[in-house]
């Protein structure tokens, strides 16, 4: 008799991998291993852990960068910051 297959939550995942979670800290939180977890991603998405990782976190990278664009109209170390990555 094989042993029940664990039941990770989507959306949980999914926000782990916005705030720039690691695999490591992801598996920790489910409590599981990463060659489990990389199987749960591979039968959910029908995609690699890293593929999935990647989509999700970009998510994550574009909230960050609309916050510091918004921080930075109040706030001039933010606009120069902005200013020399963006416009050299």
């Amino acid at each position: 008799m094989a042993r029940p297959m664990k039941v990770f939550e989507k959306n949980v995942f999914e926000n782990l991998c916005s705030i720039q979670c690691t695999q490591a800290e992801i598996c920790n939180v489910f409590k599981t291993t990463d060659k489990t977890f990389s199987g749960w991603c591979r039968r959910t998405y029908k995609k690699s852990f890293s593929d999935i990782y990647k989509r999700e976190s970009a998510n994550g990278l574009m909230s960050l960068r609309r916050y510091q664009f918004t921080m930075a109209k109040n706030n001039a170390t933010m606009a120069i910051w902005l200013g020399k990555q963006y416009l050299d």
